[in-house]
């Protein structure tokens, strides 16, 4: 009994020591006065101490401690223009920072070098004031030895006053370890042809929305994709032969191409797509034997899309699919209708309208 009573002391004992671990990296580092501008939170994960940093509506950047662990620090809503001409995160070390609704100013080859443990950057819905790197470059700053190891980069409606766009296929040389990228309304420059053999090895998961551009690097060779999504990019599908392109891709799993103008789905063959979203084009017709060579199709998407004919045979070939979501204009469309349901008595339909399926498979 007595030994029980001393375990259980020592036990409690660790419990407050963790405890007190804890709270006295944000109470010692950031005091009240520090957490006027920024709320602190401490962290620990396999007995290693970090804390995250939350700062809303922020008119000066905060101090920040070399020795130190940042989780995560976070800028948004910035009151004035964050200016890093005398304050950066060099020499920090920070897993994820994320910057929203802030204008930057004076960022320089300083401002984010030798960051450690560097893993996701996220820059949305901001503005960048002047640049000063080496060239001027908003490019420039993906040089910098903190992002090569990067893991996840989402750049996100960001206006910068320069007249070069980012470059696709230099960015994914720049970050060689990137597993994750996400384009949203940025520009980027077409494709020039770099040594695209050894970039993006290791990319799984690609978004590009409204970039700008008017054809991407060759899509094969991201040997490792799983999830591709392309979505206000017509001209890529007009210069490119990408959807011929995708039965290269062995690992890819989802594909979403919306508000791409397509007309027509043809030359699609993959042995590991089993979800594709082609939502929101101009897709009219679909004919026989479509997916013949998608054969682990379970998902289809295909609303908004002006349909006026779906051939009896359009999803022969498909033995797993579950879920069909389709927009029916046409109250004579055909022949989506019980034949459908016999050949897939599971098959989930969802419709954005209130029109029936007749049967008419003879």
């Amino acid at each position: 009994m007595y030994l029980k009573s001393n375990y259980f002391l020592i036990f409690l004992l660790i419990l407050f020591n963790i405890h007190i671990s804890l709270s006295s990296i944000c109470s010692k580092y950031y005091s009240l006065q520090q957490s006027q501008l920024c709320e602190c939170e401490d962290n620990i994960n396999n007995d290693e101490f970090s804390i995250s940093l939350k700062c809303i509506s922020l008119s000066i950047i905060p101090n920040f401690f070399r020795n130190i662990s940042y989780h995560t620090i976070e800028f948004e809503s910035c009151l004035n223009d964050l200016n890093f001409i005398n304050q950066s995160f060099n020499n920090l070390t920070i897993k994820i920072l994320r910057i929203r609704h802030c204008n930057l100013l004076n960022i320089n080859d300083q401002t984010f070098l030798n960051i450690k443990q560097f893993e996701k950057f996220l820059l949305e819905n901001s503005t960048i004031l002047s640049l000063k790197t080496l060239n001027e470059n908003f490019q420039d700053i993906f040089s910098i030895n903190s992002f090569y190891k990067l893991k996840s980069l989402t750049l996100k409606n960001i206006h910068y006053y320069y007249k070069q766009k980012l470059n696709l296929e230099f960015l994914l040389q720049q970050l060689p370890y990137l597993h994750r990228l996400e384009l949203i309304n940025i520009y980027i420059d077409d494709y020039r042809y770099y040594d695209i053999q050894t970039i993006g090895q290791y990319l799984t998961y690609l978004s590009l929305t409204n970039t700008h551009q008017n054809s991407l690097v060759p899509i094969e060779y991201l040997i490792s994709l799983e999830r591709l999504l392309i979505r206000h990019l017509p001209n890529i599908f007009h210069t490119q032969t990408l959807i011929y392109s995708l039965r290269k891709l062995s690992y890819l799993k989802y594909i979403l191409f919306e508000h791409n103008q397509l007309k027509s789905i043809e030359n699609l063959q993959s042995n590991t797509i089993d979800d594709i979203d082609l939502s929101s084009n101009l897709i009219e017709t679909i004919n026989e034997y479509t997916f013949e060579y998608v054969p682990k199709l379970r998902h289809l998407t295909l609303t908004n899309n002006p349909l006026n004919s779906i051939d009896k045979n359009a999803f022969c070939g498909i033995e797993n699919l579950q879920r069909l979501s389709i927009h029916i204009k046409h109250t004579q469309i055909s022949p989506l209708d019980n034949c459908l349901l016999m050949n897939y008595p599971n098959l989930q339909i969802i419709q954005d309208n209130q029109i029936k399926f007749e049967c008419n498979c003879q």
